[in-house]
């Protein structure tokens, strides 16, 4: 029996929220309006930060570090689009 193969479009990259190119404010789907963005190796380095603190809080045990980075992520972008965070 001969197997088929499907072949699917590529799929374009996400967009992402927090932009090293953009400048002022973007405007989301829903029409909310988000907060000046950053450049991209100052998001990471707070996310960075963050994880690494959520990893310290649980005595770095293994197996959850999907987990605190994605926490971190989005505790981070939450505070730069709320402006906690100074966007440089």
């Amino acid at each position: 029996m001969a197997r088929k193969i499907l072949r699917t479009a590529p799929r374009k990259p996400a967009q992402s929220v927090v932009s090293a190119t953009s400048i002022g404010s973007e405007t989301l789907p829903d029409g909310a309006t988000a907060a000046p963005s950053c450049d991209v190796d100052t998001r990471r380095a707070l996310i960075e930060r963050a994880a690494y603190l959520l990893a310290e809080r649980r005595g770095f045990e293994p197996g959850h570090e999907l987990d605190d980075w994605c926490a971190a992520e989005r505790d981070i972008d939450d505070q730069l689009f709320r402006g906690e965070i100074a966007a440089d």
